[in-house]
């Protein structure tokens, strides 16, 4: 294929011109990219033997050695890692055996009546009950609300509602989960923790299933989950039910709370499960002396969702059936494999090194992406650029669309990618933003330039029937070679590009983002509970300008104790811009307190 080149600006890109590799004009005694190769790759990473390769999973760990067999047979270099980098995380919670639960003289009975929240502690409490409607607080200057208003719930278990008290959702974003009203209730001295669903909420009155959240940790207290029809026989004796508290709330447009003489005794046992995979990594070195130690990074994740079911992010959870992941994200992998021989076997090398990267625990929340710009085998300052491929099998035959994620990131990106596409099919379509539902988002996260490139999310996004007879593998060798020629314009250009924010550095985990950024990346993968650790610091933010660095562990925000992202998620989303608040970090062993301008 003849690509057809034209002007490019800025001035200093000019420069791609002369070297062949930067115009794709490799030797043509490299591997071509075929339709025969990536449908051997496809073929096996979603085969039925992989069973869906969940995270941890034996067919998860086949698909790893599979990558790192086909980059030692394309003579990629591995280090001394011999291209594996393993990390360990939280899998999968259970109810255990310990879970005990009653009101006075009513026992609940464990999976009927009650369910342990994934996030709840392994500890017993025995105290008295206070309701608490909806549990919610809001200080906007357009709707004021608090659930606590004129109640005590120090040393008490508090029962909350599920949801919101107003018509519309969009008030309390985050707020509304139940693990942002959990650790309020704790804020407010709550010792344990009782949701139930409103008929309004829920007509089947079903308990939150124990599965685990991305990134889970516990919040210290007990916490459950318990059935409106138990609420409701516990409440009996002191002339209340759920529904008729809620319908008060809502008629008078005002928190209400009660403190009934109900005593609760409880006892929660989660079990957590966790897992062990790794990143596969390979490198293609550079060819000139001066630019090879700088990198571009080329990744996809290669986890899928196992054998679906409740709690694996199947968008069929009640259907237990091989997710093969063909598109999601076989494609990425094989088209990853397949560039990285490109440049391996190419006889002329870019200027700089490329780092071909699969990454695991992408769908248990960016895990492996995260570890390896965490524990990175370079230098993360030698990163120039990271290219994450991300379903690149379906391209729609009706708009022939590319898109491309994180063209803001860079000053040059748009015009790198317009002088990339003459002579290809597909049209481009940009989002400039940098933050992502993949893993690039952990790169951008790190302040470097990033492109996400997808065709798209499709109906079997996320179920069963995501398998290989669905792809267009001839439209993916075009997507492919695109992305080679990119790679060669990036690695082959003597001026790195040039960053820049396009939003947010990461999900506010609901519809209301955070009023003030302390600007930091959160170490989303680390396990210690006892501390969120500072991954990376964004150059002139608060936390930067206040003394933060990175590798820091935050211990405390404004007096109040961080032990997860999630204190740390509720206590920023208390703050205020102007603020100056006290950041007591762990640095190095030692304890030091710094001040925050926020």
């Amino acid at each position: 294929m003849k690509i057809r080149q034209r002007i490019f600006q800025p001035i200093q890109f000019a420069i791609i011109f002369l070297f062949p590799w930067a115009n794709g004009c490799f030797s043509q005694t490299e591997q071509a990219i075929t339709v025969a190769d990536i449908t051997k790759h496809v073929s096996f990473l979603a085969s039925d033997s992989l069973a869906g390769r969940g995270s941890g999973t034996h067919g998860d760990t086949l698909a790893a050695f599979y990558i790192r067999e086909t980059f030692r047979n394309n003579l990629l270099g591995g280090g001394s890692a011999d291209f594996l980098q393993p990390f360990a995380a939280v899998a999968d919670a259970e109810a255990g055996e310990g879970n005990y639960l009653s009101a006075n003289s009513l026992t609940a009975k464990p999976g009927k009546d009650f369910l342990p929240l994934s996030f709840s502690a392994n500890m017993a409490y025995s105290g008295p009950l206070a309701i608490v409607g909806f549990g919610l607080q809001n200080e906007s200057e357009k709707f004021v609300w608090n659930s606590y208003d004129n109640i005590n719930v120090t040393g008490k278990w508090v029962m909350i509602f599920r949801g919101n008290p107003v018509s519309s959702d969009t008030t309390f974003g985050i707020a509304e989960s139940e693990r942002m009203k959990a650790l309020l209730a704790r804020e407010k001295g709550a010792m344990g923790v009782l949701f139930v669903s409103t008929t309004s909420y829920s007509k089947d009155d079903e308990l939150i299933p124990v599965h685990i959240g991305k990134r889970q940790s516990d919040i210290s207290i007990p916490a459950f989950s318990v059935s409106r029809d138990w609420a409701n026989q516990v409440l009996k004796p002191e002339g209340y039910t759920v529904d008729e508290i809620e319908a008060s709330i809502r008629n008078i447009h005002s928190p209400k709370s009660i403190l009934p003489t109900i005593t609760i005794n409880g006892s929660a046992q989660v079990k957590r499960k966790e897992f062990k995979t790794f990143n596969v990594f390979g490198i293609v070195e550079g060819s000139d002396p001066d630019y090879r130690n700088e990198y571009i990074v080329i990744g996809a994740h290669y986890d899928h969702l196992g054998m679906g079911g409740q709690g694996s992010g199947s968008r069929m959870p009640d259907t237990v059936a091989v997710h093969n992941g063909a598109d999601d994200n076989a494609s990425g992998v094989a088209g990853m494999l397949e560039i990285a021989e490109y440049f391996a076997k190419s006889e002329q090398k870019p200027l700089r090194s490329l780092i071909f990267v699969a990454f695991g625990g992408e769908e248990s929340g960016l895990l492996g992406s995260a570890h390896f710009v965490n524990h990175c085998p370079i230098d993360t300052s030698k990163i120039v650029a990271m290219i994450n491929l991300d379903m690149i099998g379906r391209m729609k035959k009706d708009s022939k669309v590319l898109s491309i994620g994180g063209t803001g990131t860079a000053l040059e990106s748009e015009e790198i990618l317009n002088m990339t596409i003459p002579g290809f099919s597909f049209k481009l379509a940009f989002d400039k933003a940098g933050y992502g539902p993949s893993d690039h988002a952990s790169f951008y996260g790190i302040n470097k330039p990033v492109f996400f490139v997808t065709t798209g999310v499709h109906t079997d996004y996320h179920t069963p029937f995501d398998d290989i007879d669905s792809l267009d593998i001839p439209a993916e060798v075009e997507v492919c070679k695109f992305v080679e020629l990119l790679t060669a314009k990036i690695a082959g250009s003597p001026d790195r590009l040039t960053f820049r924010e396009a939003g947010p550095k990461a999900s506010t985990g609901g519809r209301r983002s955070f009023k003030v950024t302390l600007g930091i990346m959160p170490d989303h993968a680390a396990t210690d509970t006892k501390g969120l650790g500072v991954a990376g610091v964004r150059e002139g933010g608060p936390a930067q300008l206040g003394g933060i660095k990175k590798g820091d562990v935050i211990k405390g925000m404004g007096g109040i104790p961080i032990t997860n992202i999630y204190d740390y998620m509720f206590q920023l989303g208390k703050l205020k811009s102007g603020q100056t608040i006290n950041v007591e970090v762990l640095r190095n062993g030692k304890t030091e307190v710094l001040l925050i301008q926020l």
